[in-house]
């Protein structure tokens, strides 16, 4: 398989609908329009965050927003949904190694992510990609409600 994370762009939003709706249960997530991600994703852009379209042989199998980017130290996977079509096929290990490429381009030495407690297959991948449980938390998800949660962080040595 040939996995490559490419830049998000405006063609990329039918799919970010697409996964974000079909994965809206385990994210919690609201109501989100076309025009929403749209805006979000390409006319406001954040510089301090990144979105990648990651692909499977060409074909569009997930969505990640890393932020971060002009932060000393690490970034954060602020984002990552699978399409379930391509779960369970290397494509959320494939995200994360980029991530952590990326990370150390940018001399970077730490990632986090973050997800609810009752994410388990989130919890049961991240620490398998060898990330550590760094804090407990309560936050508020994409339905506005606050929810318990882990924040994980995976870190290494930067040579400067």
């Amino acid at each position: 398989m040939i996995y490559q994370a490419i830049d998000i762009c405006p063609d990329h939003i039918p799919f970010v609908d697409y996964i974000f709706r079909q994965n809206n249960e385990a994210l919690h997530g609201g109501q989100v329009s076309i025009a929403e991600w749209y805006t979000c994703l390409c006319l406001e852009v954040d510089p301090d965050e990144r979105n990648f379209i990651i692909t499977v042989n060409g074909e569009y199998a997930a969505w990640m927003k890393l932020n971060g980017l002009n932060t000393p130290g690490g970034i954060y996977i602020a984002m990552l949904v699978v399409a379930k079509e391509h779960q369970q096929n290397g494509v959320g290990r494939f995200a994360v190694r980029f991530a952590e490429d990326f990370a150390r381009a940018g001399n970077k030495d730490t990632v986090w992510i973050q997800t609810t407690q009752d994410n388990l297959a989130a919890v049961d991948f991240y620490l398998k990609q060898g990330y550590r449980i760094d804090k407990h938390i309560r936050y508020a998800v994409g339905d506005g409600v606050f929810r318990d949660g882990y924040r994980f962080k995976k870190q290494w040595k930067v040579s400067r």
